[in-house]
């Protein structure tokens, strides 16, 4: 087992701890993996804007082999790019909304046949003795919750109107008030706790 002296860090550590460096008479880079890696982070955060401008530049000169690349990235990484794509969204959540209104204003009849179906099917899950009176207090429990937190709260059926396996009525029995985000992120599924 050869052994080589870090530059850096001067500790002797195997050769298999170094990249390749075929200029070098050994083959092997001066520092470690590990050094390298901290000298690369410090030049990074030194040289932002250089390094991101090189950075862009390479992905505006090689916009196939950088789309083709992410798009293997998403797919093998999948629970990673749902992660940083929900940290995106929370962080910038008025791109989120105009990209929304973008959508409404350019796929109208997209978005005025998904709401007519959703009231059309509200309405065939009304039930006639479900009481109107008390499925206002939700809503009105929801508004209220909404003016006092700040927080934007939802009427959510407990079992869905349109569920694949299972659909509710639209009665106060199967109403619930729910944060929005939970109740956005509940989709048209039923949470069994």
């Amino acid at each position: 087992m050869a052994m080589k002296k870090c530059w850096r860090c001067k500790t002797e550590k195997d050769t298999t701890e170094y990249h390749k460096n075929r200029n070098k008479p050994d083959g092997l880079a001066d520092g470690c993996k590990a050094c390298v890696k901290i000298t690369n982070k410090e030049y990074i955060l030194k040289n932002k804007n250089r390094v991101y401008a090189k950075m862009v530049g390479y992905r505006a000169a090689h916009k196939d082999k950088t789309k083709a690349y992410n798009a293997e990235w998403h797919k093998n990484n999948p629970d990673r790019s749902r992660e940083i794509a929900k940290a995106y969204r929370d962080r910038h959540p008025e791109r989120k909304a105009a990209r929304a209104s973008l959508y409404g204003k350019l796929n109208r009849h997209k978005v005025n046949a998904t709401t007519n179906r959703y009231r059309a099917n509200k309405l065939n899950a009304t039930p006639p003795w479900a009481n109107g009176a008390e499925i206002e207090k939700y809503y009105k429990e929801a508004a209220r919750l909404t003016q006092e937190t700040g927080i934007q709260h939802h009427v959510d059926h407990i079992l869905p109107l349109r569920g694949q396996l299972v659909s509710g009525f639209h009665c106060e029995n199967n109403l619930q008030v729910l944060p929005g985000r939970i109740n956005q992120s509940k989709g048209n599924r039923m949470v069994i706790a």
